[in-house]
């Protein structure tokens, strides 16, 4: 009884950190090059996630990679900047007319 108990607390303990690793993994993965920001919102359908909608050329893309970031990035970006980050790297450096910076995004993932 104390160790199944001990085994459910450790279970819900970890679960939130498997969530940011995932999260991490996801955001290593995505690669945007000069992705202008043409939305940002919470999306009330899914969750609340934070969202952003970007163009790159004639193509356009979605995604809520900032769920669970600590940077706080999503709340830095606005409708009209540019974005770039490449793949297998947290960075995401952000132009808009006078500003120029890079946000490293953080899930706070302990391996």
């Amino acid at each position: 009884m104390i160790m199944s108990l001990a085994i459910f607390i450790f279970s819900i303990l970890t679960i939130p950190n498997k969530t940011r690793c995932s999260n991490e993994k996801v955001a290593l993965n995505l690669k945007i090059t000069n992705g202008l920001i043409i939305n940002k919102y919470r999306d009330s359908i899914n969750h609340n996630f934070e969202t952003i909608e970007f163009k790159i050329g004639n193509n356009k893309g979605k995604t809520n990679v900032f769920v669970g970031d600590f940077s706080d990035c999503f709340d830095f970006l606005m409708v009209g900047d540019l974005i770039n980050k490449e793949k297998n790297d947290l960075e995401i450096r952000i132009s808009r007319s006078e500003v120029d910076t890079t946000f490293v995004l953080n899930f706070d993932c302990q391996r």
